[in-house]
């Protein structure tokens, strides 16, 4: 039987403001976790479950997430919010930034691959899988699963360009300790009024993008193009400059990053 602690910590210094920090041995997935736990009603509002290994770790579509076990963030964070569905894509951006100001305080800097993914130089640290619920047109809560790899040394050799906080900084920290200032960095973004989340967040989130403004080779299909990402629109899709001049926008799946 899976052994459960948990962990209540506040977070912007108020008592009246707490999350739960769930830890367990070892679980399918973190998401699939959670999922599980809503829908038995044995879940509140502002909980994260951190495992310290997943048999099934969950990347995006059929993806996978490799982890060896107590080594890295394998975490799932729920809460409820108050967010268009037209406007789901602020959930990736500020998870994202979250990740980014995170390894930034560490002195690591960091990027973001298009839509989901951060990269350290040209190699991925950490993933994120975002799965929303909806009512009418909003989106009620969410789902947002992150996999970072902190103390991982070594990988299986079908992972194309891994790498860790470790190899990047030749320290260990702890998950938990790198959950809780995760958790802190994200409240303050789910804190901004709807005016600060659409007025310097989207300027922000483009300028830390993954290769922006750089000339690169990408894939769409079995087609290869060179292209130069320009930002990214407010309902996901990614801006991108053919070599022939040509602006195309591109929506989840539908583009590779030739790496």
């Amino acid at each position: 039987m899976t052994n459960f602690t948990t962990i209540s910590i506040p977070i912007c210094l108020s008592d009246m403001n707490k999350w739960k920090i769930i830890q367990i041995n070892e679980c399918l997935s973190t998401n699939s976790l959670v999922k599980g736990m809503k829908k038995d009603g044995q879940l509140e509002n502002k909980t994260a479950i951190l495992a310290g290994y997943q048999t099934k770790g969950r990347g995006r579509g059929e993806n996978s997430w490799f982890s060896d076990e107590n080594k890295n963030l394998l975490c799932s964070i729920y809460t409820q919010t108050n967010i268009k569905v037209k406007e789901h894509f602020i959930l990736s951006i500020i998870t994202s930034l979250s990740i980014i100001d995170l390894l930034q305080e560490i002195k690591i800097k960091a990027k973001i691959k298009w839509p989901n993914d951060i990269y350290i130089h040209d190699k991925k640290v950490a993933g994120i899988l975002i799965e929303n619920s909806l009512l009418n047109d909003n989106i009620k809560d969410t789902v947002i699963g992150i996999g970072l790899n902190i103390n991982q040394q070594e990988f299986p050799e079908h992972l194309p360009n891994p790498t860790s906080i470790l190899l990047a900084t030749q320290k260990e920290i702890e998950p938990v300790a790198i959950l809780k200032r995760l958790l802190e960095i994200l409240e303050s973004y789910l804190n901004l009024n709807h005016e600060e989340l659409h007025h310097d967040i989207y300027h922000t989130y483009n300028a830390a993008l993954y290769r922006i403004n750089e000339w690169h080779l990408f894939k769409t299909n079995e087609h290869f193009f060179n292209g130069r990402i320009h930002g990214v629109k407010p309902d996901g899709r990614l801006l991108v400059e053919t070599d022939g001049g040509q602006m195309h926008q591109f929506d989840f799946g539908e583009i590779q990053f030739e790496i």
